[in-house]
């Protein structure tokens, strides 16, 4: 059974620096917290958007911006790549609604399909990778994602889109290092399955493989140095954020003597 609450995890990881952030909003950690998951963004935002980079940039700004602004006020637990994934996932498929809209009030149908189809920075089959099977699952890796459980989602996330190993990934929710393991294995079974009902059939070490390889990509040198300080902008244009909880949280969860907590 998961018991998050009672696993120390080091102080300078990924889930200790987002319950920094939420005990008190700085620009410093936000901007150390979002260079650590603009590549998970980045990449679901490019995968969802076909490959349209000023989309994908559009997408991870508007996401990171909601990050600096509703991170403080998420509950105890939350895994920031967890709720990361599926705000990009529903902001870049609102933002494509939104294109198409546009689209379409510019030309007619069957010259909105076209440009479509043509459009370079939307990439047709003919233009698709050497990995043929993973030019074929990639458009509906999120998508199936999100059918998977919470705990499942996390798992695969925190393993793959973070490159965590398998004991950072227990140490986050709350497991064993081979409890992770197994999580981790019986969650890459069900995303394999969901794909076979697609009719795209991959074993389970080539899926592990394709993840490990492809769903998280480096961001380009323009939007990884420009985001996070533009989204913090944005997010505190209004005036600054206010903690949801007091700092003293930290120091039941993570390693940290209290005297640091303080300074943070």
């Amino acid at each position: 059974m998961s018991n998050r609450d009672s696993v120390l995890l080091p102080p300078d990881s990924d889930a200790a620096l987002f319950t920094r952030y939420q005990a008190a909003p700085t620009g410093e950690t936000f901007r150390l917290l979002a260079g650590r998951h603009l590549p998970l963004i980045w990449s679901t935002a490019r995968r969802l958007v076909n490959g349209d980079a000023a989309l994908a940039e559009d997408v991870s700004q508007i996401v990171l911006t909601d990050f600096a602004r509703k991170a403080p006020q998420l509950p105890p637990g939350t895994v920031a790549a967890g709720w990361l994934h599926r705000h990009t996932c529903f902001t870049a498929r609102k933002m494509v609604r939104t294109e198409i809209r546009r689209r379409a009030r510019e030309h007619s149908a069957a010259e909105l399909h076209r440009d479509i189809d043509q459009d370079p920075a939307m990439p047709s089959a003919a233009a698709a990778p050497p990995d043929s099977a993973w030019s074929e699952a990639a458009p509906f890796l999120d998508a199936a994602l999100d059918q998977l459980s919470k705990s499942d989602r996390e798992a695969l996330l925190l393993r793959f889109y973070q490159r965590q190993d398998h004991r950072s990934v227990g140490a986050v929710l709350g497991y064993s290092e081979e409890a992770a393991r197994k999580r981790i294995a019986r969650a890459l079974e069900k995303l394999r399955t969901l794909f076979r009902r697609r009719g795209i059939v991959l074993t389970a070490a080539l899926l592990a493989q394709f993840l490990t390889d492809h769903a998280s990509a480096a961001v380009p040198v323009g939007p990884a140095a420009t985001l996070p300080g533009a989204a913090w902008r944005q997010a505190t244009a209004a005036g600054p954020l206010s903690a949801a909880r007091p700092l003293i949280s930290l120091i039941r969860r993570f390693s940290l003597p209290a005297a640091a907590v303080v300074l943070i």
